[in-house]
């Protein structure tokens, strides 16, 4: 706990807004806001977790194909290009596959009960189907249950995150601390039942996925 504690306050300072995501605190409005609120700030936990690729494949391409190509684009004209495409090489979805596989497979297994992948593709889908007005064809995103689900399951990663950056043990350790104290306010926090959490939706992701 001693050395915990100084390392806690060191992610607060880092983690600011993904704390503040998955605080305890009355939430009004629908779930719709709420959840990109907590997405947003899971995608905000990976930047500052996980260090962006070093090479862009894909934006190299591009760049090299507007050089080429028989339209004159400006240096500026071909740099906004390339900034733009690599701002989205690393999608949503991989962003919050790492961060939850980033708890190591014990945790994800504890958590996911199989469905990490899942919840990462239909997270990350809804996500922008809310953000940008994309209609998903499955309409996950209207599904209340899917929606609740998604919500739960990435306030339980932001949180696992947060307090195993700060140095709280991950691995098969953590789902025994937590099944220890499942009326504790941390198993609260992390969904209080995540292999039980009525997760409607997760049929549907599943088939998504297929």
């Amino acid at each position: 706990m001693a050395s915990f504690l100084p390392s806690w306050l060191e992610v607060v300072r880092r983690c600011a807004v993904p704390l503040d995501a998955v605080e305890p605190s009355p939430r009004s409005g629908s779930l719709q806001p709420q959840f990109l609120d907590v997405v947003n700030a899971a995608e905000t936990l990976h930047r500052a977790l996980h260090a962006d690729p070093i090479e862009y494949p894909f934006a190299e391409r591009v760049r090299k194909g507007l050089e080429q190509s028989e339209v004159a684009f400006t240096s500026r004209e071909r740099r906004n290009v390339g900034d733009a495409i690599k701002f989205t090489e690393v999608t949503s979805e991989q962003r919050l596959l790492a961060l939850a596989e980033g708890l190591g497979p014990d945790v994800c297994a504890w958590l996911f009960a199989g469905t990490v992948r899942p919840w990462a593709f239909v997270t990350a889908r809804i996500r922008n189907a809310l953000s940008h007005g994309f209609a998903a064809s499955d309409g996950a995103h209207e599904e209340p249950g899917a929606l609740a689900g998604a919500l739960r399951l990435t306030e339980a990663v932001i949180t696992l995150r947060l307090v195993t950056e700060a140095g709280l043990p991950s691995g098969a350790v953590l789902p025994a601390r937590l099944d220890r104290h499942r009326g504790s306010g941390a198993a609260r926090v992390t969904a209080g039942e995540p292999r039980s959490f009525p997760f409607a939706g997760v049929n549907s992701l599943q088939a998504s996925c297929r």
